[in-house]
C-alpha cells in the first residue's frame, strides 16, 4: 500500500516524468554529437593520413616531405640544428618493369619501402620522392653519420631485393647524401644530393656523401677525402 501513488503525490510522479521527457532527449541528442564527432575527427585523420601518403609503400608522399623539409630548415634557422637528406634511387628499375612486368616493379618499391621505413630513428621521415626514387630527412644528424646510415640502409636493402627472386641479377641502390648548411636552400640541399647520386650512378659506385655547401667529391674508401664530401662503395 505504500507503493501506491496517493493523489498527495501524483502530481510530483508526473512532474517527474515531465522532467525526464525533457532531460532523456538532450542526453540521447548530446551522445549522438559526440560520437558524431569522433567519427568526424577519424575520417578527417584518415582523409589526412591519405592526403600525406604514397599509396604503393605507405611512406610520405612528396607533398608531405616537402612540408617536413621547410619545417627542418626553419628549426634550423632557430635553433642551429643541423639535418641531412639522403637520396635514394632503385638501380636499372624501368629494365625491370620492361623485362618482370610491373607487379614486380611494385614488390622491389614496397621491400624497400619497408627497410628503409624500419631502418631509421623515430622523428626520421622517409619518403616516396617519385618513382623509383627515395628521400630519406634525418633530424639532428651531421653527413658522416647520414653517411653511415646509408651504408647500413643499402646493404639491408639489397640483400632483401635478392630474395624477391626471379630476377636475373642482383638489384643495387644509388646514395647521395648530403647536409644543410646556413646558407643554401632546401633547393640547394637536395639538388646536392641529387647531383651526387647521379655522379655514383655514371662511375659506378654505390653512394656518396657531400655537404650542401660543397659541390666537390673525392672518390676512394670510406673515411677518404676531406669530411664535406666523401665517396662509399
Amino acid at each position: 500500500r505504500g507503493l501506491a501513488p496517493t493523489r498527495s503525490n501524483l502530481p510530483a510522479l508526473l512532474e517527474a516524468f515531465g522532467y525526464a521527457n525533457l532531460v532523456i532527449p538532450f542526453f540521447m541528442l548530446g551522445l549522438l554529437s559526440y560520437y558524431f564527432r569522433l567519427a568526424s575527427t577519424n575520417v578527417e585523420r584518415t582523409m589526412t593520413e591519405i592526403a600525406q601518403t604514397d599509396p604503393l609503400t605507405g611512406l610520405l608522399n612528396r607533398r608531405r616531405m616537402e612540408e617536413r623539409l621547410l619545417e627542418e630548415a626553419a628549426r634550423f634557422r632557430a635553433r642551429g640544428s643541423n639535418f641531412s637528406v639522403i637520396i635514394a634511387d632503385v638501380d636499372r628499375f624501368k629494365a625491370i618493369n620492361d623485362e618482370h612486368g610491373h607487379a614486380t616493379g611494385d614488390r622491389v618499391l614496397s621491400g624497400v619501402a619497408s627497410v628503409f621505413e624500419n631502418g631509421v630513428r623515430t622523428g626520421d621521415s622517409v619518403a616516396r620522392w617519385g618513382g623509383e626514387e627515395f628521400l630519406l630527412l634525418l633530424p639532428g644528424t651531421e653527413l658522416r653519420a647520414a653517411e653511415d646510415v646509408a651504408h647500413r640502409l643499402r646493404a639491408t636493402a639489397e640483400q632483401r631485393l635478392a630474395e624477391i627472386g626471379r630476377l636475373p641479377r642482383a638489384l643495387t641502390l644509388t646514395f647521395g647524401v648530403a647536409s644543410f648548411a646556413p646558407n643554401p636552400s632546401v633547393g640547394a640541399c637536395l639538388e646536392a644530393a641529387g647531383r651526387m647520386a647521379r655522379s655514383i650512378g655514371s662511375n659506378g659506385s654505390s653512394s656518396q656523401a657531400s655537404d650542401a655547401t660543397s659541390m666537390s667529391t673525392s672518390m676512394g674508401t670510406p673515411g677518404s677525402g676531406r669530411a664535406s664530401a666523401s665517396a662509399m662503395r
